[in-house]
Formats: C-alpha cells, structure tokens, sequence
C-alpha cells in the first residue's frame, strides 16, 4: 500500500509520464499512425520501459520503472491492467497529452508505485536543454537532491 501524500503521487506520475513522454520524442516515436510503439528508457538511474501511440489529436503513453520479467514479456502492447500493475514494476503510470492544449488528461488509478519510488520520482527534474535538435541524444533526467 503506498501511503504518500496524493499531492506527491501525482508529481510522481506527472514526472514519470513527462520523462517517457520526452524519450519518445527523442527517438521520433511520436507518429500519427495510431501504431503501438514500444521502447526502453532510463529514470532516475532505474531502466524503464515506455510505450506511446499518438493519432491526430492525442498521445497514449505508459511508462513502467524497474520492469519485471512479467512487464518484459507482456508490455508490447502498451495496455496495463489496474489490478495486475504491482506485478509489473517499481511504478506505472498511463495517461494521454491532449496535443492540442499539451496537457494530460487524468486516469482514475493511472498511477501506481511503491514506497520507495514515489519520493524518487516526485523530486526529479528535468535538465535538458528545449532547443536541442529533433533527434538529440538520451534525455538527461537527475534527482534533485536538497
């Protein structure tokens, strides 16, 4: 059961959404063609793993950090079931980016994580630069450390 604050789940799932969001982008996964795009990535020095699908006017995505052999088997299809998603990894979070207004639309239960990943990934920031060109090196993500 994970007992932080929902304020701070949601920065985590919030921050977790963006960093696979932009290691799509960095891959040029983000296409129209409503094709289910599997990937793997790194967070906060943990592997993850990401999937993303986009058509004219959204962007699915769904990241799971530290996947387990489970996540690794099951994951190609992007779909994370509410119940099973402690089987999958540390954290799992699923939400979709309006492309028009840039903003996510909230998922009842799109979130879920243990204890001990919920803090790492509320405090991380983002520190690469915007005007980087389209097909730029891993996005760089560090834990803020106060």
């Amino acid at each position: 059961m994970n007992t932080q604050p929902p304020a701070m789940r949601a920065l985590a799932k919030r921050n977790l959404l963006m960093a696979a969001l932009d290691a799509a982008y960095a891959r040029c996964l983000i296409v129209t063609d409503d094709t289910h795009r599997p990937f793997e990535f790194q967070i906060v020095g943990m592997p993850a793993l990401g999937c993303i699908r986009s058509d004219d006017h959204e962007i699915f995505v769904t990241a799971i950090v530290a996947p387990t052999a489970l996540a690794r088997r099951r994951f190609a299809c992007c779909a994370l079931s509410g119940h099973r998603r402690p089987l999958f990894g540390e954290a799992t979070a699923t939400g979709w980016l309006d492309r028009g207004k840039g903003r996510f639309f909230e998922i009842s239960g799109g979130y879920h994580a243990s204890n001990a990943a919920t803090p790492l990934l509320a405090g991380m920031t983002f520190t690469k630069e915007r005007s980087a060109p389209v097909r730029r090196s891993e996005a760089a993500y560090v834990v803020a450390h106060s």
